[in-house]
């Protein structure tokens, strides 16, 4: 048993949402307009390719009827949630025992927060 579950934390897979679920992919061959092929994420990397922008992804297709054949190019799509959210720069992020955070302001106010908070957190000043 690794020392991270020992300790209870939660080992979330990166192919599966925070209830545990696979999370789902759709696919398309390139002569079909709808993504009528349901699969779900296997596996994603756990770092970003900082030259192209991209992530590896791999992705399982149950192909029971043979649809799917070597050769084949597909588009793939995840549907995902969206929330409203704040990109900062590494950069920008403090950080102290209690975790990471930026500071915010405005004319005749300041803010921090902490940066890892499921919804908005901050101390007026």
């Amino acid at each position: 048993m690794r020392a991270r579950e020992r300790a209870g934390e939660s080992l979330q897979e990166p192919g599966r949402d925070a209830a545990g679920q696979w999370r789902p992919c759709d696919l398309a061959l390139t002569d079909q307009p709808d993504y009528a092929i349901k699969g779900r994420v296997d596996y994603v990397s756990p770092a970003l390719n900082n030259q192209t922008g991209t992530l590896r992804v791999r992705t399982r297709f149950e192909n029971e009827d043979e649809t799917l054949l070597a050769g084949y190019f597909a588009r793939v799509r995840f549907p995902m949630s969206s929330a409203k959210a704040l990109l900062v720069p590494e950069a920008a992020l403090l950080s102290d025992q209690q975790g990471r955070y930026a500071l915010r302001s405005r004319p005749g106010e300041w803010r921090s927060g902490c940066s890892t908070a499921p919804s908005e957190s901050y101390a007026r000043g």
